[in-house]
């Protein structure tokens, strides 16, 4: 449950450990723990806490927590550093008062410490705990309308109840228990037999409800994930272009979402990393279209894309290795797209790699260098297009990043670093348009298609605010009729 020990934690911890503020429905960040956020300077955020905010134990949430709570995350050996690249300090400004201080001016902020890898937990019992905060035998101490009672690690199962103190209000569910499926057949029919209220996390939209039967909902909630092909420019044979663009040419999206069973947004999405919906925060949905139309678009056409690779180093054919992991329908969506890129004359050869060596190699220096890979995974961690950070940017070869395609030279590292810098809306919009023209031109990355996220529940359950961003609330939000 601790973060900076395990960079999956956040998927537990979000249901019962609170940040300083929230994203709305509009990907906006709002008080949580922090009624009040002030910015003196465009490197200084100063959060005003809730007051008689308490812990599980009775305890109040006083500034020191936080500092203790952000100076932990943040720590050189986290292992979870994706919301802390430019943070500097934290300090107690008195009990209720916290001021951070960041290395350079950074709009991504307030969307990184909005992000479940940035919880507030209790400074004491952390320290009564050194090495062990967060074990399945110790757990950890919040605020969050959940407190978790039991955490298994053979069976993956995690018991919550009801915080009857709970600063939010009256908590609908008193018994909330999270259990892990290796397998979505085993969650649909888990949900078929009624052991299962809810269910989230399922890829194959379509498989898994009619798996689950006529008496379980779906309910999609906004998102901008998107399953993605990274290649990596500074390896042969993806370092020449001409190979990338017969790649996205080659590629037929509508198959791609077929062979996933994932319930798609759009069958087209743009052909670069930053999706639309993130655009859509920084500038209107006619600038973006406009923006859109404008840039270059690869429909599928074997033709073109033998055409492209008869422009490369290597006109009479690509052969070369691409990993993956097991994530969801991956392996399906690999051959697909391996039978698709070999009609154009590029032999792939899918590696499986298994989750937990993936996760093991994920944040660590040098990763593209290591790993010339097919990323098939979700890149979006936040509503805002500085969300991305650690994918794109002169930092995201660093340790923590995620930069699978080794991609930006100086040019586009500083429009990065601009964008970062800024806060003003069109000057944003401008830098993201000459990154989005410009990774549509190179094509380093290919989204293969536009996904959502959905929530599964049985008859008789039904929850509210189905167009927010990053819905971990939603059991707060649930109803049911008997």
């Amino acid at each position: 449950m601790d973060p900076s020990t395990d960079q999956t934690a956040h998927i537990v911890g979000q249901y019962f450990l609170e940040r300083l503020t929230e994203v709305d429905a509009d990907g906006v960040p709002q008080p949580a723990l922090a009624e009040r956020v002030t910015q003196p300077d465009p490197k200084t955020y100063v959060y005003h806490l809730r007051r008689g905010v308490r812990f599980w134990d009775g305890a109040e949430l006083t500034a020191d927590d936080v500092v203790y709570s952000m100076d932990h995350l943040s720590k050189p050996t986290s292992v979870s550093s994706f919301p802390w690249s430019t943070f500097k300090s934290a300090k107690a400004k008195d009990r209720y008062t916290v001021v951070v201080t960041l290395k350079q001016a950074d709009a991504s902020w307030p969307n990184k410490i909005s992000h479940p890898m940035a919880p507030i937990f209790q400074k004491k019992f952390a320290e009564e705990h050194p090495g062990n905060l967060g074990k399945p035998g110790t757990l950890i101490m919040g605020t969050g309308p959940f407190e978790p009672k039991r955490f298994d690690p053979a069976s993956g199962e995690v018991e919550l109840t009801a915080n009857p103190n709970w600063w939010g209000g009256r908590v609908g569910i008193e018994k909330l228990s999270l259990n892990f499926f290796t397998k979505e057949t085993s969650l649909a029919l888990a949900m078929r037999s009624g052991s299962i209220d809810a269910g989230v996390g399922a890829s194959r939209a379509e498989a898994f409800q009619a798996a689950a039967g006529p008496d379980v909902e779906e309910v999609a909630f906004r998102s901008c994930s998107e399953p993605f092909l990274s290649m990596n420019v500074r390896k042969a044979p993806w370092s020449d272009v001409h190979v990338r663009r017969a790649v996205a040419y080659a590629m037929d999206h509508d198959a791609l979402i077929k062979a996933s069973g994932a319930r798609a947004v759009t069958p087209g999405p743009n052909p670069t990393l930053i999706a639309t919906p993130n655009l859509e925060t920084v500038g209107s949905r006619e600038q973006v279209d406009a923006l859109l139309a404008s840039i270059p678009q690869y429909e599928h056409s074997v033709e073109k894309a033998k055409a492209e690779l008869a422009k490369s180093r290597y006109p009479d054919g690509v052969s070369a290795d691409f990993t993956y992991y097991t994530w969801g329908p991956s392996g399906d969506v690999m051959q697909v797209l391996a039978a698709q890129l070999k009609e154009a004359g590029i032999e792939i050869r899918p590696r499986l790699v298994q989750y937990a060596a993936w996760i093991a190699n994920e944040g660590q220096a040098n990763l593209a260098e290591r790993w010339p890979t097919l990323n098939y995974a979700g890149a979006c961690s936040s509503p805002d297009p500085s969300g991305y950070a650690g994918y794109l940017g002169a930092d995201s070869l660093q340790k923590g990043s995620y930069n699978f395609a080794a991609y930006g030279n100086d040019e586009f590292n500083g429009w990065w670093a601009r964008g970062l810098a800024t806060s003003d809306r069109a000057e944003r919009f401008e830098l993201y348009s000459k990154m989005v023209t410009a990774m549509a031109e190179d094509v380093p990355f290919l989204p293969l298609f536009l996904g959502s996220d959905q929530l599964y529940l049985r008859d008789g359950f039904a929850v509210a605010d189905a167009g927010k961003w990053l819905p971990t609330d939603w059991p707060l939000t649930i109803t049911a009729e008997h």
